[in-house]
């Protein structure tokens, strides 16, 4: 129902693990429909841990959602109206079995919300 303001003080936290090399990157859809996928990477060597991050002071590119690539940077996005966030494994999978996975629990968005 709403759009939520992703600036500071905005947090999403969560309780996840990575196998192998894999790691995850936040990602948001931005009110013009947009995807844009952050530059940082989480990554728990295959424990389950809580893990935090802030969206602020983070580099942000497009990301085509149909071929899962990273396309060009996005310079000042405007993150007061973000319609969706998430993650994204930006790495092929690893076949069979856990070799390429993530679990994630327990997610939290600590974000103000705004009428859309």
């Amino acid at each position: 129902r709403n759009f939520v303001d992703l600036t500071d003080p905005a947090r999403l936290r969560w309780i996840l693990r990575t196998n192998a090399i894999h790691t995850l990157n936040p990602v948001v859809r931005l009110a013009d429909g947009r995807l844009i996928v952050g530059d940082r990477t989480i990554t728990t060597d295959g424990e389950f841990l809580a893990v935090e991050i802030a969206f602020t002071r983070m580099r942000w590119y497009g990301l085509d959602p149909g071929k899962v690539i990273v396309l060009t940077e996005v310079f000042n996005p405007d993150l007061a109206k973000v319609d969706e966030v998430g993650v994204a494994m930006l790495s092929p999978g690893g076949g069979h079995g856990i070799a390429g996975s993530a679990n994630l629990s327990n997610v939290e968005l600590f974000a103000y919300p705004v009428k859309r």
